[in-house]
């Protein structure tokens, strides 16, 4: 899904503004926006991480989230934004930016439960950094959390969550989504590796690395350890 208009958010409240800008702006000027992260597991507590590519700018080669969308600001009309000021309205909105980026890259049948049954965990803040011989590139975003165990079907059908897909486009308008490199590590595994230098197994998330990644590990665990989620 590409993305072009995003929300702006208080940094410091992590509540969104009457305001909104091109995704290009918010990242040139490190305006904080609002993205909606997806951790995938299985019902042994696999957890399905995304390996970035080894020629990303942000993280190469590091693990990461299983899915990372940036959400688009909704339009009432093609030339004037409806902006949302009420948190589920927003989760509404990260819902179904999940779903467009999951149907683009592991097709319907994987993806059919999500929206239904992807369970919100809360918000976290992240700040990934970037320079280059082009510009200063920063993502500082509100992560909209959600967690979703597979369904019956996708589990049967794991090998294809785990192929390798690159999508082209501008690092302006590609989501983060399309880096499409798939890996299970268990999420007790997963938090060993968390004890590494923040860069050098997790892409690093700034003053906020380890909250980031256990905020997701634990909703994994409490739901693997609830038969009933």
């Amino acid at each position: 899904m590409r993305v072009h208009q995003v929300q702006d958010f208080d940094w410091g409240s992590g509540k969104p503004l009457s305001s909104f800008k091109p995704i290009k702006h918010a990242h040139a000027g490190a305006f904080a926006h609002a993205v909606a992260h997806l951790w995938v597991h299985d019902a042994g507590g696999n957890i399905l991480f995304r390996r970035r590519d080894a020629q990303d700018r942000v993280g190469a080669g590091l693990l990461d989230v299983t899915l990372a969308t940036h959400i688009q600001a909704p339009l009432a009309r093609q030339d004037e934004p409806q902006l949302r000021h009420d948190a589920p309205a927003i989760e509404t909105q990260a819902l179904t930016a999940i779903d467009d980026s999951m149907r683009s890259l592991f097709g319907k049948g994987i993806c059919d439960s999500v929206a239904s049954n992807a369970q919100f965990v809360g918000t976290t803040r992240s700040l990934l950094t970037v320079a280059d011989h082009e510009a200063l590139w920063v993502d500082k975003t509100i992560n909209f959390t959600f967690v979703v165990r597979l369904g019956r079907w996708s589990e049967n059908k794991r090998e294809h969550l785990t192929n390798e897909d690159p999508t082209q486009g501008s690092d302006d308008t590609r989501d983060t989504a399309d880096a499409r490199v798939f890996e299970w590590i268990h999420v007790n595994e997963a938090e060993r590796l968390l004890t590494t230098p923040p860069g050098q197994t997790f892409v690093e998330r700034g003053p906020w690395h380890k909250e980031f990644f256990l905020h997701g590990f634990n909703a994994v665990a409490e739901r693997v350890g609830d038969t009933s989620k």
